[in-house]
């Protein structure tokens, strides 16, 4: 089995067990939604993405859009259940939430759970199917395998700072643009993390001090920076750790920023529906943010130009990658 391969066969085996689990439970899609499933398909996710970039682009992109879909409705059930649980605790929007949010939860666990009945989720055709169509893929050697593993990050970053730079991506605007930065951001992340080992940290004690605050405790020790032992006759993908950790904290950092604005804007939301001008309602809700909403813009637009152009984290991330593809061409 090849190093490509076992990276899947990996996630594939959780996904597999987690789905036979739900398939003995009477509420499928919830239960499914409870198991925390969505990190394992976006690691799955997450791969076919990459090599649908280095590898075959039809086989890759039709599975990535199958585990999508699958992720795109547990990622909307996360949202509303969030949502539903704070804005209950609001008494003047407590009924609106329950009617809307409520209603919203339980459309979307509905769907989940046809999903999984009639595509073949949990009868386990579909992990058939995708086992079998990786089996029979024709895939290339290790030492190429690595070498597009590398590109698939390095170009993932390439794209992602042109188009910051060009001002294709607007971080004034919450979905357009500091959503789907930090989307593509985390997609890096979840790259190195979904390697099984080929990517390594390279630990350094010597960096700036503009690096320090992203080698905060909390993100030295979040699960996408810890990474399983290099596989046996491979060259790992060295980054040096500060870097990496640049990456994981400015995700971290932009998710705040992010959360804050699609809770403000349900928040109006559900104050429009129920007619609800109380100040002391605006107060509670502001009370609740780390940051004012007007503000979240200004500070990801201050975040992401630091990290690009003044601490030069993203041209050392690439760098590192660079100097990985320099040595195996």
């Amino acid at each position: 089995m090849t190093l490509a391969q076992q990276r899947f066969s990996f996630y594939n085996h959780q996904l597999i067990e987690l789905l036979q689990a739900t398939s003995r439970k009477r509420d499928k899609g919830m239960s499914f939604y409870k198991a925390k499933a969505r990190d394992i398909i976006f690691r799955i996710e997450a791969l076919c993405r990459l090599y649908r970039d280095v590898n075959d682009k039809k086989l890759f992109d039709y599975w990535y859009k199958e585990f999508k879909a699958l992720e795109d409705t547990l990622g909307a059930m996360d949202h509303y259940e969030a949502m539903l649980n704070e804005f209950v605790t609001y008494k003047p929007l407590k009924k609106s939430a329950e009617k809307i949010l409520g209603a919203q939860l339980a459309s979307e666990t509905g769907f989940l759970n046809d999903v999984l009945h009639s595509s073949g989720w949990l009868n386990g055709e579909k992990m058939k199917t995708f086992t079998d169509a990786l089996n029979e893929h024709g895939w290339s050697s290790d030492a190429e395998d690595s070498f597009d593993y590398a590109e698939g990050i390095l170009n993932e970053l390439q794209k992602l700072e042109e188009k910051y730079r060009s001002g294709e991506i607007d971080l004034t605007l919450l979905e357009e643009g500091l959503h789907e930065f930090r989307r593509r951001l985390r997609w890096a992340s979840i790259y190195t993390a979904s390697s099984n080992g080929l990517v390594q940290l390279l630990p350094t004690k010597m960096y700036g001090d503009e690096f320090k605050k992203y080698c905060a405790k909390e993100v030295v020790s979040s699960p996408f920076n810890q990474f399983p032992k290099a596989p046996k006759n491979s060259k790992s993908i060295l980054i040096q750790s500060h870097h990496l950790y640049s990456l994981s904290w400015l995700i971290a950092y932009l998710g705040e920023l992010k959360d804050i604005g699609i809770r403000y804007e349900n928040f109006h939301a559900l104050c429009d529906g129920a007619g609800v001008r109380d100040k002391k309602v605006t107060e509670q809700f502001l009370a609740s943010c780390k940051f004012h909403p007007r503000d979240i813009s200004a500070l990801a637009e201050l975040a992401a130009d630091n990290f690009i152009h003044s601490d030069n984290a993203m041209e050392r991330l690439q760098r590192d990658l660079l100097r990985y593809i320099a040595k195996e061409e």
